[in-house]
């Protein structure tokens, strides 16, 4: 349920709420709880935009559509990016030389996890 239908709901409910006690004074206010479904927009390739998960100027955007991919949920904890580093920058300079980063026989996370700096995921 979009977040328009979520709010129209609670106010329906509320308006029904206070008209159907509106022959009584009361200070109790209804509660209410609602749900919050943090999700990444399923049309949007969030995986492409991780990257940019840090960059202030994108940072409503990607709250908006990518707020998982990106740790932006509300109550997420952020956590400071991860160091960006190869796990041997000798031996990640040769195979680099040799092909890897650009080799499409090695995933992309094989990639990033050996030669992340050097194969500039980072």
């Amino acid at each position: 349920m979009n977040r328009f239908l979520s709010i129209i709901l609670l106010c329906l409910a509320l308006a029904l709420t206070h008209a159907a006690g509106d022959d009584k004074t009361s200070t109790e206010v209804p509660k209410t709880t609602i749900t919050v479904v943090c999700k990444d927009d399923p049309d949007t390739d969030c995986a492409s935009l991780k990257s940019n998960c840090n960059n202030s100027k994108l940072q409503k955007m990607l709250k908006e559509f990518c707020p998982v991919t990106c740790n932006l949920c509300p109550g997420a904890t952020t956590t400071t990016p991860p160091k960006c580093a190869d796990l041997d920058a000798a031996k990640c300079q040769a195979w680099n030389r040799n092909g890897f980063c650009m080799n499409t026989h090695y995933s992309d996370e094989d990639k990033k996890r050996f030669c992340a700096k050097t194969c500039e995921y980072c």
